[in-house]
């Protein structure tokens, strides 16, 4: 099957399959294995998405105080595992609940759902400002891993319970044999939760395998899942004569769409699902019965006579999820030439990323002709109102369009005649549709990088047009330029400027972009439009400016001057000159020119890369290697954190988040954290770059750049300080090369207190006693 996941599988009742991962407390899988298989010709870049917010975003209210690998990840999913919809009866108003359990933090958390489109949206079901989950505990033990819906419709809750749920073979080494590791091997526990006040019975007394046939199929529509589900399998599994007339009567007269789809399936597995079955099911009032109508109808296609038309009404279903699930089942069955239908698809699936994945799946190498048919017929009225979700679908659609170029150069010059033509109205719809109406932008923009990743040179292709054509094009290059450069414009018309102007090869004006201070996206915009222009660029040029460069365009900067031999060799003389620092070259770069096939390139980046460490530098640490075999004594080390990293640093709840993070210092030997502490220059991250702005009045600030906006540039200084500048105050801004943390730092440190150091940062975690070590930590003398 498609989607993968770590430990948490489930479905909806409507048969979304749901899977969860340690980060990702719920994702739904969108598009099943088989379809991409069916349509292997397109690429997919994923088939699942977060139906709840995860990562960075997802939020926790545990009650115990746990720690985790990173400092960055507290009050976030970690072990986010046994995700279940609720689907059963007794817990009032749970119905559809997400539940998603969290042993790190002890509880167990609940989304309620949000909106359901072709795929679907969960939210937290209490709000931030509660603080709360639907289950959380004191017990540090409590380990909640799984989660059932039983036959009385209660919630079950495995819990592991244990001190440590860590596999030894994934923790630091000095917990491999800790003591309390196999504590709670005899306390696991289920918990049944009912809603209050509900009386429960003290045992259960009813069999459901007793039931006859009659009552199986009743239970088809109970209101609690496990019913509906084990009824259907003990149908299948029996295969009663008596089944069908029964299976057909609660098909066509349950009031319940859980029933009526649940028939059709056990009509389906048992072997009786007839034509009007489906043809019932596709009219049916609920989406969701008519969604399993489209899976069915894909099943039965050559068994239905009226497929065809059934297919043209699910593809065009006012449910999203429908048309969807209508799309992958037989999208590629309807004929691609029936333009009425397909540009009425069409208009719908841009609304949606999913749809739009769809119909590029589903109608392949036809899509072209039906871009075409799209611009000939006039639809381009539905491009009046625009989202930033509908502005990527078109772009998608026009960039995949143009990827289908053909080989054969009869076709081949067809449509890019028609291009040029197509490219040449564009000045006219602007004014159709409004002055920079982003639907138009977007199918520009993906038409032309569609048409350059299958090397079809804009310019020459621009030189084939008429001298009206030509007129018309000019136009729209006079529409980037003042896009471009007008401060006024929201970033989204300003970076379609940008890159209109690298499709225009205006080199020039896009070299005045990136000498102006503007945010970085302008700047990074600006490069990969010039790296497309390839030798006519000045990269010399473009390197003066890399001190002054923020750490985003850095990186592209290095990743644009990277990708010919010749301009690596630039890159190579400025660092060799030491006019671009070599710590500013993070080390995947740098690797590029280490494993590079030239071999001159490879000598000169192994001479740079010798020389980041001083011998000053070497010379400190070859002292205090020293301090390594010395008794180290990390609650002293506690002290010497506070009084010389903790301006910058955050361990726990101590210091401030300001440089890198090393919490997460588990993995960690001694001796990388006191190269790290001593030769701070040796390997740095661009976002923590030393930058220092130099105001108009002479004044000089420290820090590292945190955030930028058009109008201004936010500087985070030690002891977490902020200080938020006007562009109109700034002067210059230029990147020192280092890292904020200063050499020099062990001038203050004695070797002992550098053993403190070295302990406390690596064994921070264990110093409150909690967890049992097998070779205590050494106490002060």
């Amino acid at each position: 099957v498609s989607g993968a996941g770590q430990f948490g599988l489930t479905f909806d009742d409507q048969g979304n399959r749901f899977v969860c991962s340690n980060r990702n407390p719920l994702m739904q899988i969108m598009i099943a294995n088989k379809y991409v298989k069916k349509y292997s010709g397109v690429a997919v870049a994923d088939v699942k998405q977060d139906a709840a917010k995860a990562g960075a975003e997802s939020k926790i209210f545990p009650l115990t105080n746990f720690w985790t690998t990173s400092n960055l990840h507290e009050g976030q999913f970690t072990a986010a595992c046994g995700v279940l919809i609720y689907r059963g009866h007794s817990l009032t108003g749970m119905k559809g609940i997400a539940l998603t359990c969290d042993p790190t933090g002890n509880l167990v958390h609940a989304e309620r759902l949000s909106q359901s489109h072709a795929a679907m949206t969960y939210l937290p079901m209490y709000q931030d400002s509660e603080q709360r989950e639907f289950l959380a505990s004191r017990d540090s033990w409590f380990r909640a891993v799984n989660l059932r819906t039983g036959p009385d419709g209660c919630l079950y809750i495995v819990d592991m319970h244990r001190a440590v749920i860590e596999h030894p073979k994934w923790v630091p080494a000095e917990l491999k044999t800790r003591k309390d590791t196999r504590y709670g091997d005899d306390k696991g526990r289920i918990y049944r939760l009912k809603s209050k006040g509900e009386r429960l019975e003290a045992r259960w007394n009813w069999n459901i395998a007793n039931s006859n046939t009659e009552d199986l199929v009743l239970l088809l529509e109970h209101p609690n899942s496990w019913h509906r589900e084990t009824a259907a399998r003990l149908l299948l599994e029996r295969r009663p004569d008596d089944a069908e007339t029964l299976l057909s009567r609660i098909f066509i007269h349950s009031i319940h769409w859980e029933g009526r789809q649940r028939a059709l399936w056990v009509l389906e597995g048992l072997g009786l699902l007839q034509p009007k079955h489906i043809e019932a099911a596709v009219s049916d009032s609920t989406a969701a019965v008519r969604k399993q109508a489209a899976v069915l109808l894909e099943k039965h296609w050559d068994d239905c006579p009226n497929a065809e038309l059934m297919a043209k009404k699910m593809l065009v279903d006012a449910n999203q999820a429908v048309q969807f699930q209508a799309l992958l089942s037989f999208g590629d069955r309807i004929d691609h030439a029936d333009f009425q239908l397909w540009l009425h698809v069409f208009s719908r699936c841009i609304e949606d990323k999913w749809l739009t994945q769809a119909m590029l799946m589903v109608v392949g190498d036809d899509l072209p002709k039906l871009v075409q048919e799209f611009w000939i017929r006039g639809q381009d009225g539905i491009l009046k109102s625009t989202s930033p979700a509908k502005t990527d679908n078109i772009y998608r659609v026009h960039y995949a369009a143009a990827r289908y170029l053909s080989n054969e150069v009869n076709a081949r010059q067809t449509w890019l005649q028609w291009v040029v033509q197509w490219w040449s109205e564009a000045p006219q719809r602007y004014h159709d549709l409004g002055v920079r109406n982003q639907g138009v932008t977007a199918s520009l923009l993906g038409t032309l990088d569609g048409s350059r990743s299958r090397r079809v040179n804009v310019s020459a292709l621009q030189a084939t047009a008429s001298s009206e054509q030509q007129i018309q094009i000019d136009v729209l290059w006079d529409f980037a330029k003042q896009w471009a450069g007008n401060v006024t414009l929201p970033a989204a018309d300003r970076l379609a400027g940008i890159k209109l102007l690298g499709h225009a090869g205006k080199i020039d004006l896009l070299m005045e972009i990136l000498a102006v201070p503007v945010r970085s996206e302008f700047h990074v915009a600006v490069l990969q439009s010039l790296q497309s222009s390839g030798s006519a660029v000045p990269w010399d040029q473009v390197l003066d400016q890399f001190s002054a460069m923020r750490p985003a365009v850095k990186r592209a900067c290095l990743d644009a001057v990277l990708r010919q031999p010749t301009t690596t060799l630039l890159l190579l003389d400025a660092l060799e000159a030491k006019d671009i620092s070599a710590n500013e070259v993070d080390s995947i770069r740098m690797n590029r020119m280490l494993k590079h096939s030239d071999k001159t390139i490879v000598a000169r980046a192994t001479a740079i890369q010798g020389s980041l460490v001083n011998a000053d530098r070497q010379a400190v640490l070859a002292k205090y290697r020293a301090a390594l075999a010395l008794e180290a004594f990390p609650k002293r080390g506690e002290i010497v954190f506070r009084k010389n990293c903790a301006t910058c640093h955050k361990i726990g709840e101590i210091g401030t988040q300001v440089a890198p993070d090393i919490s997460d210092s588990r993995t960690r030997q001694p001796i990388q954290i006191l190269t790290d502490i001593l030769q701070p220059n040796r390997a740095i991250d661009n976002n923590y770059m030393h930058y220092s702005i130099i105001l108009n009045d002479g004044r000089v600030l420290d820090g590292i750049l945190a955030t930028e906006t058009s109008s201004s540039v936010t500087l985070r200084q030690p002891e977490g300080k902020q200080e938020v500048i006007a562009r109109l105050e700034i002067d210059e801004i230029i990147s020192r090369g280092v890292s904020l943390m200063p050499d020099g730092l062990e001038k203050n440190i004695t070797l002992q207190q550098m053993a403190d150091l070295v302990s406390f940062v690596k064994n921070w975690r264990y110093l409150d006693g909690r967890i049992p070590l097998e070779k205590p930590l050494p106490t002060e003398p």
